[in-house]
């Protein structure tokens, strides 16, 4: 995957990809597992989670240059903590969690959450739509 971000004016953002050997996003995950890690042109980055919306599972992948030390959370629109699904030292390059809604703590009601990938040099937000 080559991933290129282009500053186009104050405030926006082009960014351009292609995907290269990026691996069937039907496959089934039984945690958190290392993708492609080829490491040319890596960067912090956490992509939209697939599919979205969702019902009950979810995909989240980010990307990562060098290892790194970091936790993704879910929490609600008023941020408040749902579940910690991922958490612990992470190998440079591309990785993917899991996210099950019918997991956490009484199953979760339709609607908007966020997750938060952070750590100590990069943190990054992004929403998912839950559709039951």
């Amino acid at each position: 995957m080559v991933w290129t971000q282009t500053n186009v004016s104050p405030g926006f953002l082009q960014q351009n990809y292609q995907v290269g050997n990026w691996p069937n996003l039907n496959e089934p995950l039984s945690n958190v597992t290392g993708l492609n890690n080829n490491t040319e042109s890596i960067d912090y980055f956490l992509f939209q989670n697939y599919p979205n919306p969702f019902n009950p599972a979810t995909k989240i992948r980010f990307s990562l240059p060098k290892e790194t030390r970091l936790k993704i959370n879910i929490y609600i629109m008023l941020g408040e903590l749902v579940e910690t699904i991922a958490e612990g030292t992470y190998e440079v390059g591309y990785h993917k969690v899991a996210f099950n809604a019918t997991s956490a703590v009484g199953g979760l009601p339709s609607g908007l959450y966020i997750y938060r990938i952070e750590s100590s040099e990069y943190v990054q937000t992004s929403k998912m739509l839950l559709l039951k």
